[in-house]
């Protein structure tokens, strides 16, 4: 496979790292608040489990981000230049006599 904008391919990778750490970051902050402010209020302010890293969350935002990422570059299939190839045609269209 190659892609059109074969730079971009690293943006994918920084992409999931910046929203790890931005998901980290944020845990961070709402773990200290819940432990200066351990009252009912800032308890119906904060999600459900904050003693707990949203490890699902941080899995399916990598996920997302590395497909966003890598669609962003532009994949190809090997040896088709990105300007014939046309994946809403069918290849036999032009084999097919016409009626």
């Amino acid at each position: 496979m190659t892609f059109a904008r074969p730079d971009w391919v690293a943006l994918a990778p920084l992409a999931a790292l910046l929203l790890a750490l931005m998901l980290g970051q944020q845990w961070r902050r709402l773990h200290a608040l819940w432990d200066v402010y351990d009252d009912p209020v800032v308890r119906r302010l904060v999600p459900a489990r904050v003693d707990r890293f949203p490890t699902v969350r941080l899995a399916c935002l990598v996920l997302a981000a590395l497909a966003i990422g890598f669609a962003a570059a532009g994949p190809e299939p090997s040896g088709t230049p990105a300007s014939r190839w046309r994946p809403w045609t069918s290849p036999w269209r032009s084999t097919c006599p016409s009626r």
